[in-house]
Parts: C-alpha cells; sequence; structure tokens
C-alpha cells in the first residue's frame, strides 16, 4: 500500500495500546519507521531504466527474513535520538525491536493485500504473493482513516476553547484499525465473488485456464478482470451488482515471433519484467528507425481516472537489432 497508509496504520497501533510495550522510547516513531521501513528498497531500485526497481522492489526487505533487519534498523535510528534526548536512561533495546517489528509486520500484511506481489519468502522463493483485496492506493479507505486518525486534534482545540478534558486518541486508533479490518474483510468478499462470476463464463468460446480480479481504487464494487484463455488475453471490468457480458470483453494476441521480439527479450530490462508480470502482453511496431516492442502487464492495463496505465516497457531497436533506448515505467498517459 501507500506509504501515507502505512504511516496512518503505524500510528494507529501506537495509540490503540502498543505505545505502552516495554516503556519503550519513541514508541510512536518506532512503529512508524517500522511500518514505513521495508520500502527502503525503492532506493536501492534507482537507475538501470527501471529494472532494478523490478528486481529489488518487495523483495528482501518485504520478506520474513528481512523484517528482522528493518526492525533492527529502526530501532537503531531511534537509538540515535534517545542518545541525545535522553543520556541518563538505558535504551530499552528489546522493547524497541518489538515494536519497531509489529510496525514491520503491518506494513508486509498491507502489501500482500495488494496486486503487487509481495516476496514474503524470499530467498527460499522468489514467488509473489498478493491476494489482491486491496489496491496500491485505496481512494476510499486511505482519506477515511486519515480523517479519523486526525480527529483527536481538533477535538482537542475545542477542548481546550471550553475547558473540558482533552480527548483520548485512542478510540480514533481503535476505529482506523476497525474499519482496515471491516473494509478488507468487504473486499475480500466482494474479491471472492467477482472471481465466481468470471468462472461462471466462457471467453471468444473458451474457458479461461487462469483468471484474476484485480480491485480498483475508486469502487470497492468494481473489479478489473484478466482471463488468460490459452490463445489470447481477455479484459475486461466486473461490476458486482450489474448483470456480467463475457462478449464485452477486450481481447490481446500474443505477438508473432520475430527476431525483433527476441531481441528485446534478451535485454535486462524485459527479463526483470517478464518475472514481475503476472499477465504480460507484448507487441512489436515497425518504424523508420527500425522497431518498438512494447511490454505492458494487462494487471495495471486499467486505472480508476482513465489517466494512467502502469507497468509499461518500452524498447528501441535499430534496424540492425541493436537495443538504442530501453525504459520501464509505471505511469504513461492513457491516450499514448
Amino acid at each position: 500500500m501507500d506509504n501515507v497508509t502505512h504511516t496512518i496504520v503505524g500510528v494507529a497501533l501506537s495509540q490503540a495500546g502498543l505505545k505502552r510495550y516495554g516503556a519503550a522510547t519513541f514508541p510512536t516513531w518506532l512503529l512508524i519507521l517500522g511500518a514505513n521501513g521495508p520500502d527502503i528498497d525503492v532506493f536501492a531500485g534507482i537507475g538501470g531504466h527501471g529494472v532494478r526497481y523490478l528486481e529489488v522492489h518487495r523483495g528482501a526487505s518485504h520478506s520474513f527474513v528481512g523484517a528482522p533487519f528493518v526492525a533492527i534498523t529502526a530501532a537503531a535510528i531511534v537509538w540515535l535520538f534517545h542518545r541525545h534526548f535522553h543520556k541518563d536512561r538505558p535504551f530499552p533495546w528489546p522493547a524497541a525491536f518489538g515494536l519497531a517489528l509489529a510496525g514491520v509486520a503491518s506494513h508486509l500484511l498491507l502489501d500482500y493485500l495488494t496486486p503487487y506481489g509481495t516476496r514474503l519468502f524470499w530467498p527460499f522463493s522468489s514467488a509473489r504473493l498478493a491476494w489482491d483485496v486491496y489496491p496500491v492506493v485505496d481512494l476510499w479507505l486511505t482519506p477515511t482513516i486519515l480523517a479519523v486518525i486526525l480527529s483527536p486534534f481538533f477535538f482537542r482545540l475545542i477542548s481546550e476553547e471550553i475547558g473540558a478534558k482533552k480527548t483520548s486518541f485512542r478510540p480514533a486508533a481503535i476505529t482506523v484499525l476497525v474499519i482496515l479490518a471491516l473494509l478488507g474483510a468487504g473486499r475480500a468478499i466482494a474479491h471472492r465473488r467477482a472471481l465466481a462470476i468470471i468462472d461462471s463464463f466462457v471467453y471468444r468460446g473458451r474457458e479461461a485456464k487462469r483468471f484474476s480480479a484485480f480491485p480498483d481504487s475508486g469502487s470497492p464494487l468494481l473489479w478489473h478482470a484478466v482471463m488468460d484463455t490459452g490463445p489470447t488475453l481477455e479484459e475486461a471490468d466486473v461490476q458486482l451488482f450489474r448483470e456480467f457480458d463475457p462478449t464485452d470483453t477486450r481481447s490481446f494476441y500474443p505477438p508473432e515471433p520475430s527476431p525483433a521480439l527476441d531481441a528485446a527479450r534478451s535485454t535486462d530490462v524485459a527479463q526483470a519484467f517478464l518475472d514481475f508480470a503476472e499477465y504480460p502482453w507484448t507487441y512489436v511496431e515497425k518504424n523508420e528507425d527500425g522497431y518498438e516492442v512494447v511490454m505492458r502487464d494487462l494487471r495495471y492495463e486499467k486505472s480508476t481516472l482513465g489517466l494512467t496505465r502502469g507497468a509499461v516497457v518500452r524498447i528501441q531497436l535499430d534496424q540492425s537489432l541493436r537495443v538504442t533506448s530501453e525504459e520501464f515505467s509505471f505511469r504513461e498517459s492513457a491516450s499514448r
């Protein structure tokens, strides 16, 4: 999920009661750092036409093996501040580590709920695990829990004005966690229903060999379906309370074998992308300079606002099939 949501969950875990654990110094910051710590891998992925990002993101730092190392790093950062502000007090390492690890665990759980895929069992397995329940950015969840977690600040301002007792942060924190759980349960039920609908039909006269339903950022009732029939990939929208039309799908056909396709697939960025993509689709275009090979992951073919499509590789080849440019992006204009 996005880092705003991770941060809110870290604060909520602290204010709901974990901040009392072990008398740790700066408990909320330990949980916030832990809740965001696994995303440190985005810095390791800078450069390399995006290939490094695909290779490292949601890998080591997002695994069960890597989680303790992320937690101890977060605790060490807080320890540096502890040395400055509390020189006369010993640093409670076990409590600090436990809180940071709880934050890291919340990050791994929330990321697993999204379609991106998290390598939880690295280095023993490189499989990307995903439940496909929440979108990476949820336009319902994040604003709601942000408003809830900030509400005590406004109530405290009012309380100070009228001289009333200060508002506790704990009810708001618990409410955030309850909303997260309830909306997640609702999305899980909706996801299961969407899969059942997809599995009930044939597409272009063929049954789907495998299929997925990916959540929409803007509506818990809208799911983006991708079906692999063998000869084609089919893409459609599933509205849970509307009749589904299995003939209203968009078909994606595999490319014809060609030397240009082989040359593009041999590049580092293509290899990393094909390892990452769940439903890769490729096409080749001839132009005056040579060839352009485009690879997409149909998980990200649809956008809520219709403004962007994501997970796109573009490889330019000259007439001699030498690579002149290669790039990966999660954002591309839908009109392109």
